[in-house]
């Protein structure tokens, strides 16, 4: 009986050290959200981004409607909501504050993006945004 007291805690630590093994060096597990962890884009379906965009994750919004998004696009700054049980993603209520530049259509991808996907993954500094149709948003942490 001795022993079998004894099996049960070693049982739990291979039990903990597996669910460890699930965590992303941050320590947020592969689908949760990463508060306040900005992410760059590098590609849109695999074709590289043409400018600089980021995400970031921002917690509750002012309207307590959902989770707070913003980041940066080619020429400004954008905000929006996020609603949905991770993985499940829907960026709503995106509003962007931008300047004249030159890199204008890039800008209009990155949010056109935005609003299709439906999907969000965490994976080793990794945030991918996808859809089943195919589009796919790669990010990784700056």
């Amino acid at each position: 009986m001795f022993r079998k007291a004894m099996f049960v805690p070693a049982a739990a630590l291979v039990a903990l050290t597996a669910l460890a093994a699930c965590e992303t060096p941050g320590g947020t597990t592969a689908n949760s959200q990463p508060a306040g962890t900005p992410y760059r884009l590098m590609t849109i379906n695999a074709i590289p981004f043409a400018g600089n965009a980021t995400i970031q994750f921002t917690g509750d919004n002012a309207t307590g409607n959902g989770l707070g998004l913003a980041g940066v696009t080619p020429c400004g700054a954008w905000t929006g909501t996020r609603t949905g049980t991770l993985p499940e993603f829907h960026a709503t209520n995106i509003t962007s504050v931008q300047t004249a530049c030159a890199n204008a259509a890039a800008q209009k991808a990155f949010l056109d993006g935005l609003q299709v996907v439906n999907r969000a993954t965490f994976t080793d500094g990794k945030l991918t945004l996808s859809n089943a149709a195919g589009t796919t948003m790669s990010f990784i942490t700056p």
